[in-house]
């Protein structure tokens, strides 16, 4: 009965927070409590613990460090300068902007970046007279190709975090895997890239004037930009040469000390000691609404899991005579649809990672592959005009009629990109990647 409500607990939660623009974590966490004491007897401190406090201060640490790149006006003059460099070759003008918002994203913009880029690419794709639609296409897929790697990008850093708390796995075995996840999200980016370039014509197009040479780094961007990619490399290379040669204790130790956390708060404070820009808009970038709805979701599929979630479903799809085979394709199809109205991060991640450690327990899949059709089928429904980046995109381009031509557009192409990603995961090529979650 508890699971019961606590599914449609999840789905009221979803609609009425999309409805009346209320967070949705704020409803979730309430009908959560209500839930655990009532149904299930549990204390409001037992519902609390699962709050997910890594996830948390993840987000937290990126935001304070890259608030200052947004905040100097690094970012946005990075994108202009790298967009100047391919000069007026409109054929490549889609792939420079896929590389440029990945770029953009893995610096630190995050969930922000769609917000950041739309406002330069989608307006100079028309001016180059390409489809608008390929501008929105090159910024999510770069977005998600790079945004989402385990060590600052925004689903990276969740699915770690969600697989630590959820799955109980330790964080080796968690980082493993998005790495996995990361790496099919790419291939299914730059496929779902490559497929929109023809199919909107893009290698027809003429060359175009040269774009204006934007102006020089100042000062503080120089800084920033130098901190950043200081950061960045010592986020990854003590973690990679430590993997490569295991019996040197100093680099264990040196790679234990520089994990994305510490890194980021260790830099942040540098930033706020050199004074590199007013402290209080870089806070303002805490994103708290995503936090208090992650969290939030958290809370009742926590509550969900303890009634039983997860074996549910693994009794569902383990019964005798179930295709194995549609597994993988049926999770990216639904983890998809879910996508097009709501958070990937936020609401669908929570409610996978919950239930496709049981499915693989019960069925013999690898969990990892599993993982990976959940992101396929997530990544390619994002440029959905009611999903984060969809929005983002749309409410950032500054002509309002093309902006309202963009809405139907995004949404068949968010259709389409969810039936690929349902086709290739069919295909069990993702299995290729071990399981590391064993």
């Amino acid at each position: 009965m508890v699971l019961a409500l606590s599914i449609i607990g999840l789905a009221v939660a979803i609609i009425a927070g999309n409805l009346s623009k209320i967070n949705i974590g704020v409803i979730a966490m309430s009908i959560a409590f209500f839930l655990g004491v009532l149904g299930l007897g549990m204390s409001v401190s037992d519902i609390i613990n699962f709050w997910p406090i890594r996830i948390m201060f993840f987000l937290i640490a990126i935001a304070l460090l890259f608030g200052h790149a947004i905040e100097t006006g690094t970012l946005d003059l990075l994108s202009k300068k790298m967009l100047y460099a391919v000069g007026g070759n409109a054929k490549i003008l889609p792939f420079a902007a896929f590389l440029l918002t990945g770029i953009v994203d893995i610096l630190g913009a995050g969930g922000s970046t769609p917000g950041i880029m739309a406002p330069i690419i989608v307006p100079m794709m028309v001016s180059a007279g390409l489809s608008p639609i390929i501008g929105a296409v090159a910024i999510c897929m770069g977005a998600f190709a790079f945004g989402q790697n385990p060590v600052n990008g925004f689903g990276g850093v969740v699915g770690v975090g969600l697989l630590e708390d959820l799955g109980g796995y330790g964080h080796e075995a968690a980082f493993g895997s998005t790495m996995y996840q990361w790496a099919s999200v790419i291939i299914m980016s730059i496929i779902c890239l490559i497929l929109a370039y023809f199919i909107l014509g893009c290698h027809k197009a003429k060359r175009v004037e040269q774009i204006e040479k934007p102006e020089a780094f100042s000062g503080p961007q120089k800084t920033a930009l130098a901190i950043m990619i200081i950061a960045l490399a010592l986020m990854f290379l003590p973690v990679m040469f430590s993997m490569f040669f295991p019996g040197i204790a100093w680099l264990k130790t040196l790679a234990d000390l520089c994990q994305p956390q510490s890194v980021m708060i260790v830099a942040a404070l540098i930033c706020l000691a050199i004074r590199l820009c007013d402290q209080k808009k870089v806070f303002a970038h805490i994103p708290v609404n995503t936090i208090v709805q992650i969290c939030g979701v958290c809370i009742l599929v926590g509550i969900a899991t303890e009634a039983g979630l997860g074996d549910a479903i693994a009794a569902f799809v383990g019964q005798e005579g179930f295709p194995v085979w549609l597994i993988a394709p049926l999770l990216a199809a639904f983890c998809g649809f879910l996508t097009l109205f709501s958070s990937m991060t936020s609401v669908v991640f929570p409610i996978a990672y919950a239930v496709v450690p049981a499915v693989a327990a019960a069925t013999g899949l690898n969990p990892v592959g599993l993982l990976c059709a959940v992101w396929c089928g997530c990544s390619t429904a994002g440029m959905s005009p009611f999903s984060l980046a969809g929005a983002l995109i749309i409410g950032s381009i500054p002509d309002a009629e093309l902006a309202e031509r963009m809405v139907t557009k995004q949404l068949v192409f968010s259709i389409g990109g969810i039936i690929l990603g349902a086709l290739i995961s069919a295909t069990g090529i993702w299995n290729v990647f071990p399981n590391v979650l064993a």
